[in-house]
């Protein structure tokens, strides 16, 4: 993959908003996981919501309104609330195809009069920007959050994982099917839309009683 040139924090942060501007303003279903936790709400980083495609007002000018929803109970909402777009991954469809004839466009206010761009391209920029964190992230272990790691719980992974069998994209989502030793989770992907994954995650992987 072609590498952009060196960017400073500031233009990385603005690339990223504008590219995350087109792909809400696309109208294309937008979902993302949460990069952070929000114990007031109560919410935790890995959670997937879908954004909402309205007008911010100036207040919130810099965040997207999220709303989480309950698959197990009706797709009911449990949290509808403003996240900082910095918080937030975009999560893309394990089939890019489906981009190629959708056209974006930008509102970001550094960026109001650029050309349109296919949600596809969106998609290589993202890319090719490196916005994804660095593979040297840590993470904290699951054992000092236990009550957010059972089997059957639906995760998302926040850097690439490439192996010589397989390569997991960050942002793609799955399911914990076992629980390792050396603070290590195992976790099933499937391709299938992430709607249909969570409602039928327990058919899948049936969650654990602890």
């Amino acid at each position: 993959m072609k590498k952009s040139k060196l960017l400073s924090k500031k233009d990385k942060a603005d690339s990223k908003n504008e590219l995350f501007d087109r792909i809400v303003n696309s109208g294309f279903f937008c979902y993302a996981a949460l990069l952070i936790d929000n114990l007031e709400i109560p919410l935790f980083s890995g959670q997937v919501g879908e954004i909402q495609d309205v007008m911010i007002d100036e207040k919130h000018k810099n965040s997207y309104l999220v709303a989480f929803i309950d698959f197990e109970n009706g797709e009911n909402e449990f949290a509808y609330c403003y996240i900082k777009k910095e918080h937030l991954l975009p999560l893309f469809s394990f089939n890019s195809a489906v981009y190629e004839n959708i056209i974006t466009t930008t509102t970001f206010e550094r960026k109001k009069n650029q050309a349109p761009m296919t949600l596809k391209q969106v998609q290589d920029k993202w890319k090719e920007l490196e916005v994804y964190a660095s593979s040297n992230l840590e993470l904290a272990p699951h054992k000092k959050f236990p009550p957010r790691f059972p089997v059957g719980q639906l995760v998302t992974v926040q850097v690439d994982i490439i192996t010589e069998n397989c390569t997991i994209q960050a942002g793609q989502t799955g399911i914990i099917s076992d629980i390792k030793e050396n603070d290590m989770v195992e976790v099933t992907f499937w391709s299938i839309p992430f709607g249909t994954l969570a409602l039928e995650r327990n058919e899948l992987v049936p969650a654990s009683e602890n």
